[in-house]
């Protein structure tokens, strides 16, 4: 179900092979050709990275300094439970700097689009962990990255992008654009989604650029990135960075994170690059920086991620890439006592979720991105496949053989998480008593309060698995702990109508409201069940 794709592929240090494949819209004879444009997502955040790190070079900003000084046109608003004054331009570009990552939101072609202070205003983007603390990756701080370049400058974060990155490395094919004009439109491709089927508003369209939206480009303007990224890397070019800038770029601040790109140990090597995803264009940049290889995917489908996962395997047997194989599952497997020990839930800081791990039966399944009744698949006693999200689930066994840490990864993701005892019970037919216990530990979760998200997961994969009462007491549950979140009442009210109970949802959109009053969908919903009532 991904219609096209576009790619380049770097060997030696050098591009050896561009080729575009498909068709830009499905339903349509155009074919993707290597100039074909399509949106580059979060890969863009590299470039943003690039932008910023020259600022710093030259003076202009400084990567320990509290970002407070720097921005005029917008604040981070205070915080009861943290200091916005230790933000600093290093926790900005490593995604530790605690802000949280609601900025999904895309706007249509008939909508007024806000500038990006407005943006910024309109959605008060508060901190939810402490900044300086555990890895977190958000696209907020990339937004908050923009406004202060252009409050220290004076000038439009693309112009600066273009001057300190775009133009020094040739790449006139790559550009920022909210609405584009009649020739870059027929120049780039569509957007489409998990079924193959094209969005409505065929391209997305965001207020920003610094996080990689709206950022259009081509896989051989995206290599002239990649091989600057490798001799960055090598410390064998000034072209942008300073020998001692670039150092710190590559410097491994998280267990997969530098400064706007990924770092991942491989077999003695490193993974380095950066995937985007927004909207019906997936992309991808990776390849091992100290032997010169690398490739680019440009693909216009949400399954754009399974696809391009493939073909880097393909390309790592052709190209001898090291740590990157086909796996083979296991021919023995584990029994039901033996698979119990892994059963749990699980905490993941790099994505503020959950993986969720249970039995059914004889077989060992997962909830985890979203997705929802996974089948782990056997590699080896510890080692699962999930080819949902064509991810690997390892487990670790402390030395009392007890399960307490697990990773998620896949090519370019790599989640550590630890397991929280007693949330899996929220899931079994002990859910109110698991809700009594968390709810005796309310004061630890208030100081979280990026649990009010992973509550709201937990609470929507229940409803996902026809657990509906399991679900209303999870949101019940996390609206006492996060009473002023009109998300979750919102969920409630989900919930009830799932269950029948009109006059509680009704409450529940009502509470939503007073919280919003701009949140439409509650809006909706009240309208439509007062209208039903009368």
């Amino acid at each position: 179900n991904v219609p096209g794709l576009s790619m380049a592929i770097i060997d030696k240090g050098e591009l050896v092979a561009i080729k575009g494949y498909g068709v830009v819209e499905v339903g349509d004879d155009m074919p993707i050709k290597p100039e074909t444009h399509f949106q580059i997502g979060s890969t863009g955040k590299v470039i943003a990275a690039l932008t910023t790190l020259a600022l710093v070079d030259e003076g202009t900003l400084a990567l320990d300094a509290g970002v407070e000084q720097y921005l005029r046109s917008w604040s981070i608003p205070e915080s009861d439970l943290f200091d916005v004054s230790s933000v600093t331009l290093r926790q900005l570009l490593n995604h530790t700097a605690g802000l949280g990552d609601d900025y999904s939101e895309r706007f249509g072609l008939a909508d007024t689009i806000p500038s990006l202070t407005e943006h910024l205003t309109n959605n008060s983007y508060e901190l939810i962990k402490e900044p300086g603390g555990d890895y977190f990756y958000t696209g907020v701080g990339y937004i908050v990255l923009e406004q202060i370049i252009e409050d220290v400058t004076g000038r439009s974060y693309a112009e600066i992008a273009m001057e300190k990155v775009l133009l020094p490395l040739g790449m006139s094919d790559t550009f920022f654009q909210i609405h584009l004009t009649e020739d870059q439109y027929q120049q780039s491709s569509k957007a489409h989604n998990r079924n193959g089927q094209i969005y409505s508003e065929l391209y997305p369209r965001y207020p920003c650029f610094a996080p990689g939206t709206c950022n259009w480009s081509t896989p051989a303007d995206m290599a002239k990135l990649y091989i600057e990224l490798i001799q960055i890397f090598n410390q064998e070019s000034n072209a942008i960075l300073s020998q001692a800038t670039s150092g710190e770029m590559m410097k491994r601040h998280s267990p997969a994170y530098g400064l706007g790109i990924k770092l991942i140990d491989t077999q003695g090597y490193t993974f380095m690059g950066h995937s985007g995803d927004f909207y019906g264009f997936h992309a991808c940049i990776y390849g091992y920086p100290e032997l010169g290889k690398g490739i680019i995917i440009l693909t216009n489908g949400d399954n754009g991620v399974l696809l391009y996962n493939e073909i880097i395997r393909a390309v790592a047997k052709i190209y001898d890439w090291p740590g990157i194989q086909q796996e083979s599952l296991s021919e023995n497997r584990s029994n039901v006592s033996e698979l119990s020990k892994f059963v749990g839930t699980y905490f993941l800081p790099g994505k503020l979720d959950l993986l969720n791990v249970y039995l059914v039966e004889d077989s060992l399944k997962c909830d985890i991105l979203g997705y929802v009744g996974n089948d782990l698949l056997e590699i080896s006693s510890t080692k699962f496949y999930d080819a949902k999200t064509d991810g690997f689930v390892t487990f670790t066994p402390a030395s009392d053989g007890l399960i307490r840490d697990v990773s998620f990864e896949r090519i370019g993701v790599l989640l550590p998480g630890e397991r929280i005892n007693g949330l899996e019970n929220l899931y079994t037919e002990q859910y109110k008593d698991a809700a009594k216990e968390i709810l005796a530990e309310k004061s630890i979760f208030v100081k979280k309060p990026y649990f009010e998200n992973v509550f709201n997961n937990i609470g929507y994969v229940l409803l996902e698995q026809g657990k509906t009462e399991n679900a209303i007491e999870v949101f019940q549950l996390a609206t006492i702990i996060f009473p002023k979140s009109s998300n979750l009442f919102d969920s409630l009210g989900e919930a009830f109508l799932v269950a029948g109970e009109e006059s509680l949802a009704l409450s529940s959109y009502k509470e939503s409201l007073l919280l919003d009053p701009k949140n439409e969908n509650a809006q909706k919903i009240v309208y439509e069940l007062i209208v039903k009532d009368d």
